[in-house]
């Protein structure tokens, strides 16, 4: 077994699993209790924000990759892309470049009011809560704000390009513009943007709806049970989770390829091109390779033991 230890941060490599047509083949585990985990476009690559760090590995080989730290604590993880890394620390929205080391403070707002946050083409943006009740969806880079009226959570969905952004709030979906318009589309507790498809995809209890980028449904499917993750996986496929079973559909048109495959247990995390998720629990977060098909996946080799790599004094 490969594993990588920090002050709390361990990767252990895991070998394999098998469902019909979609397979689940485990790759790394991260053993530490995380306060946000996300993954780069191609999965290559993975970003996780630990107490007083957050941490860069390869989550197919187990490799630590680098370690960044924000000032002052309280360091949190909301997105990746293109090389980029949304963060949060008691001193503000930070963006991290995760190939070159530079961090920059996108805004200095107290962190406390920021829900949640997304790298776009347009930069950085975060949904706030104020006070007051009200929810204003802010662009830092380009100094936009618009209101959103009141809300106590939201999770934001953009894409990519960064002019539209998708977000479920209280319940609600909402397509707003960095022009100013806000649109109400319907209910939903989740929303993801699938940038391989170009649609955003929402859930509502055990409905799904997808969405174009100008707030058009596409199709939509009702599941056996409420929605509990949505991912992007393989060949044009989204992955949603009810009950511990992981329901493939086709992007395009919503119809079911492949029902009753077992879960992993935890919160899903997912890419861009889906061929890797991982799975996040109060104290692992383990990383899958996802293929489709009718064939097995890959052999991983056996399990073969490696030093501890410290990453932190």
């Amino acid at each position: 077994m490969r594993s990588v230890s920090t002050l709390g941060c361990v990767l252990v490599l895991v070998t394999g699993c098998r469902s019909p047509n979609i397979f689940l083949t485990p790759r790394t585990q991260l053993l530490a209790k995380t306060s946000g985990v996300v993954l780069h476009e191609d999965g290559s690559e993975a970003h996780a924000a630990m107490m007083g760090t957050t941490c860069s590995f390869d989550p197919i080989e187990g490799f630590i990759l680098g370690d960044y730290d924000l000032t002052p604590e309280d360091e949190l993880v909301w997105d990746a892309w293109e090389g980029e890394v949304l963060a949060r620390s008691d001193a503000g929205v930070h963006v991290i470049g995760v190939h070159t080391g530079n961090t920059r403070l996108a805004s200095d707002t107290d962190q406390s009011t920021v829900l949640d946050g997304a790298l776009t083409g347009a930069g950085p943006l975060g949904l706030h809560h104020w006070l007051d009740g009200s929810c204003t969806l802010q662009w830092y880079d380009e100094a936009i704000e618009v209101p959103i009226g009141e809300c106590t959570d939201g999770q934001i969905a953009p894409v990519r390009s960064g002019e539209i952004v998708f977000i479920a709030t209280d319940e609600r979906l909402l397509w707003v513009s960095m022009s100013g318009a806000v649109i109400e589309l319907g209910s939903a507790d989740q929303v993801i943007w699938d940038h391989r498809d170009g649609i955003a995809v929402s859930a509502s209890g055990s409905d799904l709806v997808a969405w174009t980028r100008d707030g058009t449904e596409s199709w939509s499917w009702s599941g056996p049970g409420v929605v509990d993750g949505i991912t992007v996986l393989p060949d044009q496929l989204i992955g949603v989770i009810i009950g511990g079973v992981w329901y493939a559909l086709d992007a395009n048109t919503g119809e079911l390829f492949k029902g009753g495959v077992e879960a992993p247990p935890g919160d899903v995390i997912g890419t861009t091109h889906g061929g890797i998720v991982g799975f996040e629990t109060d104290s692992t977060v383990t990383f899958y390779e996802v293929t489709v098909g009718s064939f097995p996946p890959r052999a991983d080799g056996g399990t073969q033991e490696i030093e501890p790599r410290q990453i932190l004094d």
